[in-house]
């Protein structure tokens, strides 16, 4: 993700009276939530905007971004953080807080990116893999109905007493930053216990495909065509396991030469579409699944040349 990429239009939320948490996702899989507030230095405050931005995938980034507008008007410098070359880029000057909620996490300083974004405003982030379980996994995993606010401080330079202080309300930013997170954080590991709750049951009766330790791991491999392969999945028969491995198969219902396979091993995900007879296999990583005996016999039925 470039850092260097235009600031959502979600900014605009930085001008409105009441701050309300809006969320959306884009046509590449990027999803993002967002809120007004403010930032201050020395008594002196401007509007600010908050924004959470998930992008699931192996190459995928989750990203905790700050916009501050009217940043001339502050007595801060914002040259020393600016670019990937930038003084303050390594030094772990940010500190960001929960107030109100039952979980209030004790996360370390963190360094950050910086860049201007034309029209007075300053960004500031920073960012970690999507599938990390490092601060910014904790910190919107944190987040819940009775939180009240995020407080994000940024000290000018190491042991400098000149800070920026931001506020960002919390209320009702459960649902978007839960709805956001789809795909980044780490995904629960496909044990014994969850292959044994799974095996046998129908997908739709027990919301699989909802599962977080599903979702994520199909997110992160399918991005845009997470929801058109989730519609392939109608028909879908019991789920299925062989050793380690978690399948399901799903016909397609008015073609025989259609159908698609699903399946979990490890942290590994792999998705097999036939359609019309041609098989695609999209694969998280470097190494495919091997396919189950169930899963070979499903696709050659329907990949087999017409008439046999």
């Amino acid at each position: 993700m470039s850092l260097g990429a235009p600031f959502s239009a979600l900014l605009l939320l930085a001008t409105a009276p009441a701050a309300a948490w809006e969320a959306r996702v884009e046509a590449n899989g990027l999803r993002m939530a967002a809120v007004a507030g403010e930032a201050s230095v020395e008594g002196r405050s401007v509007p600010a905007t908050l924004e959470l931005r998930c992008t699931p995938g192996e190459r995928g980034m989750l990203e905790w971004r700050m916009a501050i507008q009217g940043a001339s008007t502050l007595d801060f410098d914002f040259d020393r953080f600016e670019g990937p070359g930038a003084p303050a880029a390594e030094e772990r000057l940010a500190t960001l807080s929960l107030a109100g909620g039952l979980l209030r996490p004790r996360i370390p300083p963190v360094s950050m990116a910086g860049w201007y974004d034309g029209d007075d405003r300053f960004l500031l982030a920073f960012v970690a893999p999507a599938t990390a379980g490092g601060e910014g996994a904790l910190l919107a995993d944190s987040i819940g109905p009775r939180s009240e606010a995020l407080l994000w401080t940024v000290a000018q330079a190491p042991g400098a007493s000149v800070r920026l202080q931001a506020h960002f309300p919390l209320a009702g930013a459960a649902p978007a930053v839960r709805g956001t997170m789809a795909g980044c954080g780490p995904a629960p590991p496909v044990d014994d216990a969850l292959r044994d709750a799974w095996r046998g049951r129908n997908p739709h009766s027990i919301d699989w495909f909802a599962q977080r330790a599903v979702a994520w791991r199909l997110l992160g491999l399918l991005g845009e065509r997470h929801g058109a392969v989730l519609a392939r999945m109608a028909a879908a028969e019991p789920i299925g396991t062989d050793g380690e491995t978690v399948y399901v198969l799903a016909p397609a219902r008015d073609s025989p030469r259609d159908g698609t396979a699903i399946l979990l091993r490890g942290d590994g995900v792999e998705v097999v579409l036939v359609d019309a007879g041609a098989v695609e296999r999209l694969v998280a990583g470097d190494s495919a699944i091997p396919l189950p005996d169930a899963v070979r016999a499903f696709v050659a039925q329907r990949s087999a040349p017409a008439g046999r």
